[in-house]
């Protein structure tokens, strides 16, 4: 099983909602293979922080969104209370994200699979602290459709 944290802009550029383009369809790719995929599963976080920015972020008639209602519907969501106490308090200072930027990293760690997918700088720049101090595996989408592939 494969639970993944999706940063919104994979949701985005799916969706064709973003300045960056799906170069090679890896996010279109990655969001198909966990909806046609029985055991993959979409972390979203306890407090519904990731939830809400999908919601602010993505336009309602997209597929970021189909996507997300479809996950809920098959019951493919793996839902978990954010990283906190002392492991998150030292990663956080090593990391430096923005606070959005943050719930999706304390998701991630507190997952099963500790597996964050994102395709924005800001996380690619910090990929070996995330490693690190948060213990989480940072993939584009592209790396990510690859490890779907193993699967």
């Amino acid at each position: 099983m494969y639970g993944f944290t999706l940063n919104t802009d994979i949701l985005m550029i799916a969706s064709g909602t973003s300045d960056k383009a799906d170069d090679g369809g890896n996010c279109f790719s990655l969001l198909t293979w966990m909806m046609d995929t029985v055991n993959a599963r979409l972390v979203l976080d306890d407090t519904q922080k990731i939830s809400a920015e999908y919601g602010r972020k993505m336009k309602a008639e997209c597929l970021g969104r189909a996507f997300v209602a479809k996950m809920m519907k098959d019951d493919k969501i793996e839902r978990v209370a954010r990283a906190s106490g002392d492991s998150w308090k030292r990663a956080r200072l090593q990391l430096k994200l923005h606070t959005e930027d943050q719930d999706f990293v304390r998701a991630a760690m507190a997952s099963r699979d500790k597996l964050l997918v994102a395709e924005e700088a800001d996380f690619h720049r910090r990929r070996a602290a995330l490693k690190a101090h948060a213990e989480v595996l940072l993939h584009s989408a592209e790396e990510a459709v690859e490890l779907t592939k193993a699967a």
